[in-house]
């Protein structure tokens, strides 16, 4: 855009659309109050803060959302056929149920605050798309290989070492990037995880491979501060960027389970392939819900070996 000379300058009417520009409209605020734009100003400052995990993400959902059905648009406008119009499009586009749902939320955040100060009197109905079933995909040693392989003999030796701590560790990888020097233990045994998705912290024990890892990254990085993090300078739009590059190098462009979230299932996948309990398995991953590790207590061979001995026990 520069070279062509085109400035940069967001439309009167349909609203701002480039994401710096829209931290900025945030700051500044609007006073049309009977707009989409106004809702979303409101949910960005009392819900979609830096408090929220992942609100940055949330926000361009919402405005992919603003941008469809327009940013000057009354809220009342947004009917529950508009809705199931919106639904319909994103299908034949190939979206997920899920991420349609994510669509759908971000929108019924949006129009309650617009119902918060008045501006409309009820909410539309708003029908939520069939999820599909997950799959329990999962990182075979193979691919582990391939993936950590891939990354050093292409100079990506952070991002190899971030596979490594992920799969060991099944951290998220919003944690693992906001780890810094001082959330590692002294002895490397374990780090100490503060920006977590339920808000509360937890220390997680690292694997000797991880550990050796870390030790390595700190005797590079030298005097590095407390607040310094560990894979200084990652994003979660780099890491999308490398782990792209390297899903289409190695063959996996067309499997669509192939992203960074799988290491944490690879994780718990191994742990319950080892029998370890649920409950320290929720520990380590920190979940709240049993039902969150429960999906994968069919890897774990022996969890239903006192019910066959107590059916072949004679009455």
């Amino acid at each position: 855009m520069e070279v062509l000379g085109v400035k940069e300058k967001a439309p009167e009417k349909e609203g701002i659309t480039r994401y710096k520009n829209v931290e900025l409209l945030i700051k500044q605020g609007t006073s049309k109050k009977h707009t989409l734009e106004y809702a979303f100003i409101r949910a960005c400052k009392r819900k979609w803060n830096d408090e929220q995990k992942d609100s940055v993400k949330t926000r361009r959902m919402a405005i992919r959302l603003l941008d469809h059905f327009g940013w000057k648009t009354h809220p009342k406008e947004i009917t529950s056929f508009a809705v199931a119009e919106f639904c319909d499009e994103m299908v034949d586009q190939g979206k997920t149920g899920s991420t349609i749902n994510r669509y759908l939320s971000c929108l019924s955040v949006m129009l309650r605050n617009a119902a918060v100060v008045g501006v409309i009197d009820s909410l539309p109905y708003i029908e939520r798309a069939k999820e599909g079933k997950r799959r329990d995909r999962f990182f075979t040693e193979q691919e582990e290989m391939a993936m950590i392989k891939f990354m050093e003999n292409t100079g990506r030796k952070d991002y190899a070492d971030f596979i490594r701590l992920g799969i060991d560790t099944g951290c998220r990888t919003g944690e693992l990037i906001g780890l810094c020097w001082g959330d590692v233990a002294d002895d490397f045994e374990s780090i100490l995880l503060r920006d977590t998705k339920n808000g509360e912290q937890r220390r997680v024990p690292l694997l000797s491979r991880s550990a050796k890892a870390l030790r390595r990254r700190q005797s590079l990085a030298g005097e590095a501060r407390k607040h310094t993090q560990v894979f200084k300078g990652m994003t979660q739009d780099k890491l999308s960027w490398h782990w792209n590059k390297m899903r289409r190098e190695l063959g996996f462009e067309n499997d669509p389970c192939f992203v960074p979230h799988v290491m944490r299932h690879t994780c718990t996948t191994r742990m319950a392939s080892r029998n370890i309990t649920s409950d320290k398995m929720m520990e380590w991953l920190g979940h709240k819900s049993p039902a969150m590790v429960k999906r994968y207590t069919h890897m774990n061979i022996t969890h239903l070996q006192d019910v066959r001995k107590l059916l072949e026990t004679k009455k």
